[in-house]
């Protein structure tokens, strides 16, 4: 069973709809951050850059890259998390979408 706890790809979607749903995303962007820097046992991914306007955009490959970087070094058959920068900029849900379900993925496969 996974002991990091679960993010919910849906709540990227919310960007689309509401205000309410941009706030769900924001608060799983940042336990998204915080688990992710809890498997790797270290604290290399900072939740901030989502408020800076472009820099935000740019990061969400940043924060993609860390996570394939997981899955390279502990060897895992998981597909890659989406770090397309365009679809960054252009739908930067689908990014987030890739990344969460991806992280899911990994905290199940290591059984944390």
């Amino acid at each position: 069973m996974n002991k990091l706890g679960r993010l919910n790809p849906i709540s990227v979607f919310g960007i689309l709809f509401c205000c309410v749903g941009y706030i769900w995303t924001i608060i799983e962007h940042i336990r998204y951050c915080n688990l992710v820097n809890e498997l790797r046992n270290e604290t290399r991914l900072q939740w901030w850059p989502l408020f800076v306007p472009v820099y935000g955009n740019i990061y969400l490959t940043t924060m993609a890259k860390e996570l394939n970087g997981f899955i390279v070094e502990k060897n895992l058959s998981i597909p890659h998390a989406n770090d397309n920068i365009v679809l960054a900029f252009i739908f930067p849900f689908v990014n987030w979408h890739s990344m969460f379900s991806t992280f899911n993925k990994c905290a199940d496969a290591v059984g944390r």
